[in-house]
């Protein structure tokens, strides 16, 4: 998910385009220039110039924008740790969101937030002990 370039090895503009990818709701694609810059009351030309690095050295008010339109913390933008935490976390939202897609995921899970959490906790383990699923999508059933 981090495009295998660490945290540090990925200036501003990198970090932006990643949240561009990364960071919308799972019912759409990513966020367009001009989307970003309605949410964020920058210029779509500013923006523009955010993504192909132009502009290197926003001010703490447009990275406070930015944060709020992507919803991370400002951090991500300049400390390794937290890009890197972020990026996790938003990979596990992906995955979790594309694993929802499946209809038998689906109800599993809903079925499971209703268990205590011991039965929860036995079933995690069965699961984990099995093996993955064999040329394609495991559980067959789309919704």
């Amino acid at each position: 998910m981090t495009d295998d370039v660490p945290a540090s090895g990925r200036g501003f503009a990198d970090k932006l385009k990643h949240l561009r990818v990364y960071a919308h709701p799972a019912s759409r694609g990513p966020y367009s220039a001009a989307e970003i810059a309605t949410g964020t009351d920058l210029s779509k030309t500013y923006i523009e110039n955010l993504f192909s690095g132009k502009q290197n050295n926003p001010t703490r008010s447009v990275i406070a924008s930015l944060a709020r339109f992507f919803q991370v913390r400002p951090e991500y933008f300049f400390d390794d740790d937290v890009t890197t935490q972020t990026d996790a976390d938003l990979s596990r939202a992906v995955a979790l969101a594309a694993a929802l897609q499946n209809s038998n995921v689906e109800r599993f899970a809903l079925r499971a937030a209703t268990l205590e959490p011991e039965v929860v906790a036995a079933l995690i383990e069965m699961v984990e002990r099995l093996p993955p699923a064999r040329g394609g999508q495991a559980g067959g059933n789309r919704a």
